[in-house]
């Protein structure tokens, strides 16, 4: 499902093409600071679309897309209609984790969580341990991402991890 949406803002319009923002009078990228508000300007027009989507697959994979892409708001309104339909689903929480931190917001990104941090999924695990690194509570995710690494770990595991190691070595003694 591709996304291809003219958006008006301050007089102008502009194309979302489903990867990238271009001015319509001469398809230039507008400055960030525009694109800001015309991903959020996207996310609330499309929101009564995402509102029928009921595959769960296709939520999340189009939450992806978006995260992908920047969209992190378009992201979380995928994310949160996967989760009206399926609330325990663990991936779309990873996600729902992964996006809030992306937002600057590890604290909600914990304790929309909460609920499953004793679940043994290891991309919830890795997003939370991201998350209690971007807070610097640097002891909680060593032994959060140590239990990711005990399973086999991951790229993003392995990422954490060292991210730890080099904020407190002395953790590691």
């Amino acid at each position: 499902m591709t996304i291809a949406k003219i958006v008006q803002y301050n007089g102008k319009s502009y194309r979302w093409t489903g990867k990238i923002w271009q001015d319509s009078s001469n398809f230039t990228s507008p400055p960030t600071n525009i694109v800001r508000r015309l991903n959020f300007l996207l996310a609330q027009e499309i929101q009564t679309d995402i509102a029928s989507i009921t595959s769960l697959e296709i939520l999340l994979t189009e939450a992806d897309n978006s995260f992908d892409t920047n969209l992190d708001d378009l992201a979380l309104l995928y994310i949160r209609q996967a989760l009206k339909q399926n609330p325990t689903h663990l991936g779309a929480r990873a996600k729902l984790s992964k996006v809030l931190r992306n937002k600057g917001q590890p604290q909600q990104a914990l304790h929309e969580t909460d609920a499953f941090k004793r679940e043994s999924y290891a991309p919830l695990i890795t997003s939370r341990a991201a998350a209690l690194c971007d807070l610097h509570r640097w002891e909680e995710a060593k032994r959060e991402i140590a239990r990711v690494l005990a399973m086999g770990g991951s790229e993003a595991a392995w990422s954490v991890y060292y991210r730890i190691k080099a904020a407190c070595p002395d953790l590691f003694l």
